[in-house]
């Protein structure tokens, strides 16, 4: 099937020009683990490279630029962090936010709240003695 766009050849949607690196390789916003952004870097050259027969040289060649910067983007740690951070900037989305010890720390489970330490004291019912009737 012959290609008309750069977005086709990659299968993006038409209107963000250049799209950003990440749905270039499609990755969700922000991916972070080094071998999913891998397998979808190759994943996504292949697909480059298979409608290059059937692709328009020019059309090709914008396909190509951009699949070449979001490799060079995402696969360096330090040039991710400031797209992600310009991508922040310019409103496409919020990064969620991350924890820096996530995984380094052991996961231990978390003891069930008790009544003292997380709410205020709840006062005792007292038992109230009833008057009782006397005896006729």
């Amino acid at each position: 099937m012959p290609h008309s766009t750069p977005e086709s050849v990659l299968s993006l949607r038409p209107g963000d020009n250049p799209p950003h690196a990440y749905d270039v390789l499609g990755l969700d916003l922000f991916e972070s683990d080094k071998t999913t952004i891998e397998a979808s870097a190759a994943a996504t050259i292949d697909k480059l490279k298979a409608a290059r027969e059937s692709t328009d040289a020019a059309t090709w060649q914008t396909a190509a630029g951009w699949v070449k910067n979001a490799c060079v983007i995402l696969r360096d740690s330090s040039k991710k962090a400031a797209y992600d951070r310009k991508l922040v900037a310019q409103g496409v989305a919020v990064q969620p936010m991350v924890d820096p010890l996530a995984g380094l720390l052991p996961v231990t489970p978390r003891p069930a709240a008790t009544q003292e330490s997380t709410a205020l004291p709840v006062p005792m019912p007292v038992d109230i003695p009833q008057p009782v009737a006397p005896s006729p």
